[in-house]
């Protein structure tokens, strides 16, 4: 084996040891066992969940519920951000003591680590299911009222336009009226 080689690996295997000696077994125990990880899904709650109505009936209501979830969604999705959902949940173990882990300290904060976030993510889908159900409701309903609102002001129109038709087929100008303005009987 090259003579720089094993000077390189003895410096990193005397540089672990001395690593493992520094850091503190209460901040191994932890990472380990310890670490509960409150933190990770309070921060959620820190999202101030929207006000929302069974249904809006005008533009205004509407476009305030829609700013108010989005206000929410936004900060919702901040802290599942802060999760670091794309790095395995043991990389969040601060880097000095993971590196004065042994082998088998390292796998436990693994397992315990996976463990933490994964009740994490699950309190926050608790917290967030409430308010996302609130506005998929409101929004169906809401959609509902529009369409069906649509739809009267179609008829609504499609009727005056067919009465319309009527009075100018009959000679009535305006309803219950002759041509000539005067009340027929």
């Amino acid at each position: 084996m090259n003579k720089p080689l094993v000077t390189l690996a003895t410096l990193l295997l005397c540089a672990a040891g001395a690593a493992q000696a520094q850091v503190a077994q209460a901040d191994i125990d932890l990472w380990t066992k310890n670490y509960d990880g409150q933190e990770l899904s309070q921060s959620v709650a820190k999202c101030t969940a929207p006000v929302i109505p069974e249904v809006s009936t005008n533009n205004k209501d509407i476009k305030a519920v829609m700013d108010d979830f989005n206000r929410w969604n936004d900060c919702y999705e901040g802290a599942v951000e802060k999760l670091g959902l794309d790095r395995e949940p043991v990389s969040h173990v601060p880097a000095p003591v993971r590196f004065g882990m042994t082998v088998d300290q390292y796998k436990e904060a693994q397992v315990h680590m996976d463990k933490v976030y994964a009740k994490a993510i699950e309190d926050i889908g608790k917290q967030a299911s409430p308010v996302i159900a609130s506005y998929t409701n409101w929004r169906a309903k809401t959609e509902d009222y529009v369409t069906k609102t649509e739809n009267d002001r179609k008829v609504s129109a499609q009727l005056q336009e067919m009465l319309a038709d009527q009075r100018k087929k009959a000679g009535v100008s305006t309803w219950g009226r002759g041509a000539s303005g005067t009340v027929s009987r």
